[in-house]
């Protein structure tokens, strides 16, 4: 029988603060277009090395880390193109990315539909004061959003933000009632999964039929994915791009978490890997090394 394999592509597209020299004000940045064109080239290079990988099927693919509208749709169409030349993809492969509310994803929107992408809308916050107060890109109101136009399967959101007053919990929770995703992803300011117990967003999910799927996140049954976050249940899985690990064919390796270098590798193992582990009989290590 054919093994199935999950695998994650790691885009680190998201806003970024940078202060201003002259006036000392946090101005949002992304990342140049040939910043990100670059990168994309360097992640079909890193494939190339899992060509031995066309015996096992890859059932679903999520986009992590940033968002697939920035990709332009040359670039997106290349990046597609690559998976489907070095990996064999199951038929009812499952394709998930986070975008956010508006216009963004015009340009990649039949890219997109062809593959049947579950897209997660980035909504950190519904309060506008919060957005501002924070410098998070989007400080409209977002009760407005028909997740049906989007192919959205649910929704990120911050929890724990600072400030925030009673008001402003019953109007995220009002929010959360009237939009009713099929599936709520928690995060903190600081981007990392949201991982304290209890609290009023969680026990309203709870409450209005939501399972945790995972340690960050509820889901409805229509909001429930095959691809999961939790490597632990694995064996094996593909991860690809900045700082990502994989588990693949007897050996763990870590990629480089230095944007620059990543993309001066090229898929160069030598410059990619910071990190290679050769896997025992048992699953556990048996050998620790770079690659030569």
């Amino acid at each position: 029988m054919k093994k199935t394999l999950q695998l994650s592509i790691n885009l680190p597209f998201s806003y970024y603060l940078e202060k201003d020299s002259a006036s000392g004000t946090r101005l949002l940045r992304y990342p140049s277009p040939r910043m990100i064109e670059r990168y994309v080239y360097a992640l079909c290079r890193e494939m190339e090395l899992f060509s031995d990988c066309k015996d096992a099927e890859i059932r679903s693919i999520r986009f992590e880390g940033g968002y697939i509208h920035m990709l332009k749709h040359d670039t997106f169409a290349m990046l597609l193109d690559r998976l489907d030349a070095c990996f064999t993809l199951a038929p009812a492969c499952e394709w998930i990315a986070l975008t956010c509310p508006g216009q963004y994803t015009q340009p990649i929107e039949a890219l997109l539909a062809g593959r049947g992408f579950r897209l997660i809308l980035d909504v950190p916050t519904f309060i506008e004061q919060e957005a501002q107060e924070h410098l998070l890109p989007f400080g409209a109101p977002f009760q407005q959003i028909n997740l049906a136009d989007y192919g959205a399967v649910g929704i990120r959101m911050l929890t724990d933000v600072t400030g925030r007053t009673e008001a402003n919990r019953r109007q995220t929770l009002e929010c959360l009632s009237s939009l009713h995703p099929g599936r709520v992803e928690l995060i903190t300011l600081s981007g990392t999964p949201e991982s304290s117990e209890g609290g009023e967003i969680r026990d309203w999910l709870i409450g209005h039929g939501y399972v945790q799927v995972e340690q960050d996140a509820y889901a409805l049954p229509q909001g429930t994915l095959v691809h999961t976050r939790d490597r632990s249940r694995f064996g094996e899985f593909i991860s690809l791009g900045l700082g990502a690990v994989s588990r693949f064919d007897g050996f763990e390796t870590r990629n480089t978490d230095d944007f620059a270098r990543y993309i001066d590798a090229e898929g160069n193992p030598v410059m990619l890997y910071e990190e290679t582990r050769e896997l025992g009989a048992s699953g556990g290590d048996s050998a620790y090394g770079t690659p030569s």
